[in-house]
């Protein structure tokens, strides 16, 4: 659906047949704005064929884009932006294209969902009449400024859930939370390829435009600094969550130190017992080794005619006792 209007001395007008409107811009010293979604081939076509755009225009439009870029042919200047919105619940910025083709007298806004909201861009133009009536690139720097603007809500929503991380982590279960820093460390490095090139992208419009064009030229400054900002804010998000990760790493890292000193020294424990057990076990088998030999019913064993024999067999198993207690004493087991 084709949505075209035109801007006379800033003023914006709508306007029902494109070809038309964009003979009565050039005639009065206007620009046509034309706004369509990217899928519509028959706008499309009608527009390229409107403005006598190079073949190779459409070609690029219709690539997808995971970066923002700035392209220069004959007939056109081929601008896109990746405008994005953050859906809290999955916690995943959603990214689109906005390409916007600026010409002699007219720009052309191809949306590539229909979530992009160009009407902001057209009551900032209107409260701007100066912008607006500053030819294509003044329509064109309303445009970013708009789109730069609606980024703000995506910042504050990555900026929100990063909250969350960080109070997260030191919470009782914290078991989900390294996943969480994954996945939103892989949207940020999508948002950031989309708004890295975006500052430089801005001042090189700003830079093509004629000197006398002072005041426009500032307003492209300004906006590459905003951008600028936007940027190293996702940036800063980034280096974030990697401290974010790090420090869960190492409290997972004590967590488990903390686990294997509970269990090394529970092991501890239960040697010392088997050592007790042991150690009282080889005192106790002494006596019954001496007591089983010689309760042996055998006419011809050596001792059984001595007469200290027992008070023999006696001294010898507490000996033998005490000997082993002795020895299991000093090496600590007992």
């Amino acid at each position: 659906m084709l949505d075209v209007q035109t801007y006379i001395d800033g003023v914006a007008q709508a306007a029902d047949d494109y070809a038309d409107a964009l003979a009565a811009a050039t005639a009065g010293n206007g620009v046509v704005w034309a706004d369509l979604l990217l899928d519509d081939d028959e706008a499309l076509t009608e527009v390229a064929a409107a403005l006598r755009w190079h073949e190779v225009i459409p070609a690029t439009l219709r690539q997808a884009h995971k970066r923002a870029k700035l392209e220069h042919t004959k007939s056109a200047t081929v601008l896109v932006l990746l405008p994005a919105r953050y859906l809290d619940e999955p916690e995943e910025v959603e990214l689109s294209s906005l390409a916007i083709v600026i010409g002699p007298a007219s720009v052309v806004t191809l949306r590539g969902a229909d979530w992009i909201d160009v009407g902001a861009a057209r009551e900032f133009l209107a409260a701007h009449p100066i912008a607006a009536g500053a030819g294509p690139y003044g329509i064109t720097w309303g445009i970013c400024e708009t789109v730069l603007t609606s980024s703000a809500p995506v910042i504050e929503g990555v900026e929100e859930d990063i909250d969350e991380i960080e109070e997260q982590l030191f919470a009782a279960d914290a078991t989900d939370v390294s996943r969480r820093i994954f996945a939103l460390q892989r949207e940020l490095v999508r948002l950031q390829h989309a708004s890295s090139p975006v500052p430089e992208m801005l001042d090189a419009l700003g830079d093509s435009l004629p000197t006398e064009a002072a005041l426009l030229r500032s307003a492209y400054r300004s906006a590459s600094d905003h951008a600028e900002h936007a940027h190293g804010r996702v940036v800063g998000f980034r280096q974030t969550l990697d401290n974010a990760l790090s420090v869960h790493a190492t409290l997972v890292g004590e967590q488990s130190n903390a686990e294997m000193a509970k269990m090394t020294e529970f092991s501890i424990r239960q040697n010392d017992q088997v050592k007790k057990i042991s150690s009282w076990a080889a005192i106790g088998f002494a006596p019954s080794l001496i007591a089983g030999i010689y309760g042996m019913n055998f006419h011809t064993m050596p001792e059984l005619a001595f007469p200290w024999g027992y008070p023999a067999a006696l001294l010898l198993m507490l000996g033998v006792g005490a000997a082993l207690y002795g020895v299991f004493k000093r090496h600590d087991w007992l």
